[in-house]
């Protein structure tokens, strides 16, 4: 009687060990602003900003068992009640790697530059600008057009590995406009760091970021970053825009997946609808995987949807890039495009990661009380709908087009 008693009051007062463990937070660097404030209380980091226009957002952060854990995300617009977006969600982080190499083209140039010679030193430099690199083709194909040096690649050079978490602090900090909230303790394969979240006052944006170096040499990469945990209701689904600009959505009726399942969504972006409110997710706009060879949207978004109760939702990077695909034309254009498409492979650019730098593995999502359609224009206000801003007197430019893919 007396336990039963005990877990009752707990309850109802919020017990610290029934949201997450002791956490001990730096406020050395906090500053509370109008508009953007963060509170620790029974171990729980609660922040509570202003968003665009009439919006009010919240998310809450706790740590169980050296695990940081998104609490709660909420969203109200002019006071109204608070739409619950999720709760008790985990940042996940996968990182694959592979080892960068030097071109033989870019060998050539710079043999004739340093006299004949290309050293160790040199090539240590300046492999970190090769483009025509893949690193995760194993074991290469040189004759295709694969023109690393060293070739062929083993698959022992792949690893992957997923985050883990020993943490038992956090720091708080304000800059400026932002607010930072970081978790040390990150683990993932060969890189170690932190995770972060920022969110800034005047905006629906929360960036949920890993924050890792590795000291290991050669080191190419790409990376996956979401959040688990979404519950399923009856009203959930995800919701996109495909690359001819119709709406598409899935309302989890199906089986669960293993693995993520990518959208191929316009402007890399796939919204959650939750209740009334929405949650968008969008790697960063400009600093993600930029394109080689061929601009084909590969599926950058994912869901996955783990089992009858809850799913994840993040940004990810397939391993391969692929062509276009040569529909309606002569046979000479076709099989000159078919050879295009299966060269790709050979050439998909993954991010550098020298030893001692730090990396930031970021993925975005927007917060809102307001429905996918409304969430999507919000997104899109931060890249001008992804189109260049008209400024007047200027004409927009480029270096050139690989023209075939219209």
């Amino acid at each position: 009687m007396v336990k039963v008693l005990r877990l009752f009051l707990c309850a109802m007062s919020f017990c610290p060990w029934a949201a997450g463990q002791a956490l001990n937070c730096n406020l050395d660097g906090y500053k509370p602003l109008e508009g953007l404030k963060a509170e620790v209380r029974q171990g729980v980091v609660e922040i509570d900003w202003r968003g665009e226009e009439d919006q009010q957002l919240r998310a809450e952060f706790t740590i169980r068992d050296g695990q940081p854990v998104a609490h709660e995300l909420a969203a109200s617009t002019n006071g109204a009640k608070w739409v619950i977006l999720g709760r008790d969600l985990t940042p996940e982080f996968e990182v694959t790697t592979g080892i960068r190499r030097l071109a033989h083209t870019q060998a050539e140039t710079l043999r004739s530059l340093h006299g004949g010679v290309l050293t160790p030193d040199l090539i240590d430099r300046e492999k970190w600008n090769a483009f025509w690199d893949a690193p995760l083709s194993v074991p290469g194909n040189p004759g295709a057009g694969d023109e690393s040096i060293g070739l062929p690649r083993a698959p022992g050079e792949i690893r992957r590995a997923w985050a883990t978490y020993h943490t038992g602090s956090c720091q708080i900090r304000t800059e400026g406009a932002r607010l930072e909230v970081t978790f040390p303790g990150l683990e993932m394969g060969i890189f170690s760091g932190r995770l972060q979240f920022t969110v800034y006052r005047g905006s629906n944006l929360l960036r949920q970021e890993a924050i890792a170096r590795t000291e290991q040499p050669s080191v190419a990469y790409k990376y996956l970053a979401g959040l688990k945990g979404l519950a399923i209701e009856p009203s959930t689904r995800v919701v996109w825009r495909d690359t001819a600009r119709a709406w598409q959505e899935y309302d989890f009726g199906g089986a669960s997946n293993t693995d993520p399942v990518g959208l191929r969504a316009r402007n890399r972006l796939a919204v959650v609808e939750a209740g009334s409110g929405s949650l968008g997710f969008f790697p960063p706009p400009h600093k993600f995987f930029f394109a080689r060879e061929n601009e084909v949207n590969l599926g950058y978004v994912y869901y996955r949807k783990d089992n009858e109760q809850s799913f994840a939702v993040g940004v990810w990077q397939p391993d391969h890039g692929e062509g276009y695909n040569p529909y309606g034309v002569s046979d000479e254009v076709w099989n000159r495009r078919v050879d295009e498409s299966r060269s790709e492979v050979l050439n998909y650019a993954l991010y550098n990661a020298p030893p001692g730098t730090w990396q930031r593995m970021t993925v975005y999502f927007y917060l809102s009380a307001d429905n996918a359609r409304a969430t999507q224009q919000g997104v899109l206000a931060y890249t001008h709908g992804d189109i260049y801003k008209s400024m007047p007197g200027y004409k927009v430019l480029v270096s050139h087009f690989h023209e075939h893919f219209s």
